[in-house]
């Protein structure tokens, strides 16, 4: 191993120096950003060439795959048919970042997933979502770094980040977008998404995703019904608790006072162990959440029995 990373640190030295060399010996006196991206492609095709030629390791293709999506941002096409040799060459192999634990076969799944993005981003949306659905239905459940593959994470299963993606592709079809969220809460329940510290749940992310669009491009009753649904698809004790505990602060909003209350005593009487999954810090108990919120309308209620009295 030493060897080899020896091997290719000299080999991308002598190139930053020949690239430079052969600058000044034209007798043209480059401008910064010329000289900056010939040495770039230059040092770019030499790592590709080494790592063709070199045996493998999983922190060299984590790298062949960033190199590929900066590729794309200038040629796309090219990118496409880069990652198509590499994916045939290497589909099974592992992938990690830095230090960070081996992602099991998780080559091919990327690089589907650069596949499909790298479409989106040039807008052929319909070869984005074809290959994103090929994703789903060939990686599903391998684990990737997902977005934009940062060492730090997010990690998590290859389907729920396409449907993640698509999802966002129907950012202007809201209704597209809820069907999209909904499929991911049923097809990958308790799915965790994990960064190097720390981590939440896809299926949570999918529903505030839901009450994000509900709100903003309905009403408060649509978000009671998009928490019904979600209610009925799903069995993640977090989720739920999560869940009833918007409903219940809705119809609150809607001056539905006793069935508010009542959606926060299910919390209490159904869930009493339950606790938020993100930032371990600031955990706490939903139904102590619920607790006091429903005090809080109990003694609304009883001011306004007041007032009424006192009109009266």
């Amino acid at each position: 191993m030493k060897k080899k990373f020896t091997v290719i640190l000299i080999g991308l030295v002598l190139v930053i120096l020949v690239a430079i060399g052969k600058c000044f010996s034209l007798g043209h006196v480059p401008r910064e950003t010329d000289q900056t991206s010939k040495i770039e492609e230059n040092t770019q095709e030499t790592v590709a060439k080494l790592v063709l030629d070199e045996p493998q390791d999983n922190y060299y293709l984590y790298h062949v795959l960033l190199g590929i999506y900066k590729d794309s941002q200038r040629d796309p096409e090219d990118a496409l048919t880069e990652l198509a040799s590499f994916a045939a060459k290497y589909e099974g192999e592992d992938v990690s970042a830095y230090d960070t634990d081996p992602l099991k076969g998780a080559f091919g799944a990327m690089a589907q997933m650069l596949k499909a993005r790298i479409y989106a981003e040039k807008g052929d949306i319909r070869k984005a979502l074809v290959s994103y659905e090929y994703a789903i239905s060939r990686y599903g459940d391998i684990e990737i770094i997902g977005e934009d593959m940062h060492s730090s994470g997010p990690f998590g299963k290859t389907g729920a980040f396409a449907l993640l993606c698509i999802a966002n592709i129907y950012f202007d079809k809201p209704e597209k977008s809820l069907e999209t969220y909904h499929r991911l809460i049923r097809q990958y329940p308790k799915a965790k998404k994990n960064y190097y510290e720390g981590g939440g749940q896809f299926d949570v992310e999918a529903f505030r995703k839901i009450v994000r669009i509900t709100e903003k491009k309905y009403s408060s009753e649509r978000v009671i019904i998009e928490c019904n649904q979600v209610l009925r698809e799903s069995k993640n004790e977090e989720l739920i608790c999560k869940v009833l505990l918007t409903k219940a602060r809705k119809l609150a909003e809607l001056n539905k006072t006793r069935e508010s209350i009542e959606t926060f005593q299910e919390i209490i009487t159904k869930y009493p162990e339950v606790k938020t999954y993100y930032y371990p810090s600031r955990e706490e108990h939903y139904a102590l959440t619920a607790s006091r919120e429903a005090a809080a309308l109990e003694r609304k209620i009883e001011d306004e029995g007041l007032n009424d009295r006192e009109k009266d």
